[in-house]
């Protein structure tokens, strides 16, 4: 079997590839979440000049899609950058990619990956961390969800009374599944910059790709494919509001936030236990909360997907480089002397 390879920007993909990409994404269960839907990877290519997508063919047939995104030296990461939480090659189950071959090909010495599904052969031999991505499985119906995990946390109960307080202290309450009023949007993003801020992070929000990306991802819609910003308003006044995607089974958590003026009644919460019965109403059969600490969810989630994190590069000897690389990079985390610097530039930041 012959394999070839074509790089090209995302606005370069034909119709026929974008349906094709559809056919082989559907087609795989294990890439079901919406940031394997070619509507993601085109948004970002309008925001992104060194956003790429190789297209895979055996024997003349297109059997995979390779997005990313692609810096100097040949260096490579995720399409869609630090905004992307899945990451992966577009293609049947049982195809196995020649990985060298397809990064030569892409002109990557290298391409590094945070949250890759775990069942892309050749990928992830790359892997140096394993990770869970927490879900929201509502495969069984809403009610039977919110049954099963009344057994093991009161997070709803107390969702309910925050709701009912919110209700009597301040007015009526109301669930927008789909909105798309930039004026919600651009709050959205203010409340998740200042959050950033407040944690000590950097604003993932302040480039102005960022920006274009997620104004692109509320308006965008395809077969299968609907971007989702959600808000909780009361007096008609947006308290919280959320911005992700959805697939025709997955919904995906992804840029959360909240006026704090109303913290008191957990905002957060009430907006994502409305999108859980929401999600179960038009058939959606998982809302994924993507990796990170937040306890809130281990309360909700009963189910998890796991993606790993690491790198591949196109040769041996791009290898080894990269291993002393990683090397290098983790003494410095573990340095006492760099965490000081880091700690004090965060309180820098925060003044």
């Amino acid at each position: 079997m012959t394999f070839a390879y074509r790089k090209l920007h995302p606005s370069a993909l034909s119709l026929g590839e974008i349906n094709r990409w559809r056919e082989l994404q559907q087609g795989n269960p294990a890439l079901e979440s919406p940031f394997f839907c070619p509507e993601f990877s085109l948004v970002a290519g309008q925001q992104r000049a060194d956003a790429a997508v190789t297209v895979i063919e055996r024997n003349g047939q297109i059997v995979g899609f390779f997005p990313f995104q692609v810096a100097r030296l040949g260096l490579g990461g995720p399409i869609g950058g630090i905004l992307s939480d899945y990451q992966g090659v577009i293609a049947a189950a049982d195809t196995a990619v020649d990985v060298p071959r397809m990064l030569s090909a892409s002109g990557l010495r290298r391409w590094t990956f945070a949250e890759l599904i775990a069942t892309q052969p050749g990928l992830h031999a790359g892997s140096t961390t394993a990770m869970s991505s927490p879900v929201i499985d509502l495969s069984g119906g809403y009610e039977n969800y919110l049954c099963e995990r009344a057994l093991q946390t009161d997070f709803f109960k107390q969702t309910q009374t925050g709701m009912r307080r919110l209700e009597r202290r301040v007015g009526a309450v109301r669930f927008e599944a789909r909105v798309t009023s930039p004026d919600d949007l651009q709050q959205l993003r203010n409340w998740k910059s200042a959050q950033y801020i407040a944690s000590g992070f950097a604003d993932l929000l302040a480039v102005p790709w960022a920006i274009g990306l997620t104004d692109g991802v509320m308006s965008a819609e395809g077969p299968g494919f609907t971007g989702m910003l959600s808000a909780l308003y009361v007096n008609d006044r947006m308290i919280a509001a959320h911005l992700g995607m959805a697939s025709s089974k997955v919904w995906h958590w992804w840029l959360p936030a909240y006026s704090h003026d109303f913290a008191q009644f957990s905002p957060g919460r009430i907006l994502l236990a409305l999108m859980a019965e929401h999600a179960a109403s038009i058939g959606v059969e998982r809302i994924d909360l993507g990796t990170g600490p937040d306890s809130y969810k281990a309360r909700v989630a009963n189910a998890s997907v796991e993606v790993l994190a690491g790198s591949v590069e196109s040769n041996a000897v791009y290898r080894s480089i990269g291993r002393m690389h990683d090397a290098t990079i983790s003494g410095l985390r573990r340095s006492e002397t760099v965490r000081t610097v880091v700690r004090r530039a965060r309180r820098l930041l925060r003044r």
